[in-house]
């Protein structure tokens, strides 16, 4: 293990959420009476931020919409399942020496599902939308863990399914994973892509 510190995204990250933030999308959509494919509402929330993605679909109705989106999805996320060989590459980071960080745009939800999963006993901290850093791309919150907890930014990766997650470390000037499963997104500022998490851990 080359590297000291994993800055972890959480949601389509270590916990498949996304096939459930689309179902709740489609919901949403469907009370402002719209409609789209869950291939095009997945795509928007791959390459964007949920935001945009709602910016992208209602326009000047975004706000509203987000409001109602955040009310279906949140109860449909209280159990999300964690992706193949999540505990045991965060154990492994742990056993090495090396620290877990998580870095979220979700509320303080996200410690539920880290509590629900037994994995919170693997995080050094973790970073929600309630300590009101800037979004990512943002490095805000990449330089707060760099500042507090004296992480080596030459010894870090940032792992992330999303351009977001990546931008925000090539802004930190943090080394940038993307985890992309299924091939679906590339980043081409990422200096490494794995589709699994195992494959984290072989980064050199």
């Amino acid at each position: 293990m080359n590297y000291k510190y994993y800055i972890w995204d959480i949601g389509g990250t270590l916990f498949d959420t996304l096939s459930t933030s689309v179902r709740a999308f489609q919901q949403t959509l469907a009370i402002f009476q719209l409609s789209a494919s869950d291939e095009a509402i997945y795509e928007q929330l791959k390459k964007t931020s949920t935001g945009e993605a709602a910016k992208f679909f209602v326009g000047n109705l975004a706000e509203d919409f987000l409001q109602k989106y955040h009310e279906i999805e949140r109860p449909m996320q209280e159990n999300p399942l964690s992706f193949q060989d999540t505990a045991e590459v965060l154990k492994s980071v742990v056993e090495k020496g090396g620290k877990n960080y998580i870095i979220s745009h979700r509320d303080l939800q996200v410690v539920d599902f880290l509590e629900n999963a037994h994995l919170i006993e693997y995080f050094s901290y973790v970073i929600t939308s309630n300590d009101h850093f800037a979004r990512k791309p943002n490095p805000e919150s990449v330089d707060y863990l760099v500042d507090r907890f004296g992480v080596e930014r030459e010894k870090a990766l940032m792992i992330g399914d999303r351009e977001l997650d990546i931008l925000a470390a090539k802004n930190a000037n943090v080394k940038a994973v993307l985890f992309s499963p299924d091939g679906f997104l590339q980043v081409p500022e990422a200096d490494f892509t794995v589709k699994s998490l195992s494959e984290v851990l072989k980064i050199e």
